[in-house]
């Protein structure tokens, strides 16, 4: 791409505050740029208002094919928490390890421990949602649209009270087959795949 831009020399590329910037100078910029990205594939988080700055910068990073996310300014440690939840190089290692751990919890089930604790995370959360008013109000509109009522609720949470570990895994190997999930991911991959 930046020899694309070099085709067009002289002539201004980007009109600024302070001056027009040539397609040879951005070119130069690009490159700059470009060298200092490295050949690594590494997400380019660009944020900030645009400039003169701001072009070059994604256009550096896209001609290194790096994937680009566009953001408005962040508050302190945002960036290390967008860096977090998406990292394109990791993307077939997470694949793998969400597929190892549904074969795991197929073959193991849930502990019994591990289900204690959620069971009772999910009643608590049932009960806090009938102690103020938009949580009642919620369930009054649900029951209005379904019929569900009350009643409905508390024989759901014995039910649910009552599940043991070995409920749980019949119920996940009935209706849970890993050859059948379905993980998408969108973008440009081919890359880290070639890596």
């Amino acid at each position: 791409m930046t020899f694309d831009l070099r085709v067009h020399g002289q002539r201004p590329a980007l009109l600024a505050v302070d001056g027009a910037v040539t397609y040879a100078e951005l070119a130069d910029r690009v490159e700059s740029l470009l060298t200092r990205l490295g050949p690594s594939r590494r997400l380019v988080l660009l944020r900030g208002r645009t400039s003169v700055d701001f072009v070059v910068a994604l256009t550096a990073a896209l001609t290194g094919g790096h994937p680009v996310i566009v953001a408005p300014p962040l508050r302190s440690g945002q960036a290390d928490e967008v860096r977090a939840i998406y990292n394109p190089d990791v993307v077939t290692k997470v694949e793998k390890a969400i597929l190892e751990e549904v074969e795991r919890l197929l073959k193991d089930g849930i502990p019994a421990d591990e289900l204690a604790k959620a069971k009772q995370g999910w009643l608590q959360s049932q009960e806090l949602s009938r102690s103020n008013d938009r949580g009642i109000a919620s369930k009054l509109d649900r029951s209005l649209r379904t019929g569900q009522t009350l009643t409905y609720d508390a024989d759901l949470e014995t039910k649910v009270g009552a599940l043991t570990s070995e409920q749980v895994l019949a119920a996940l190997k009935k209706y849970v087959d890993p050859k059948r999930l379905v993980i998408v991911t969108a973008g440009d991959f081919k890359k880290s795949a070639e890596k």
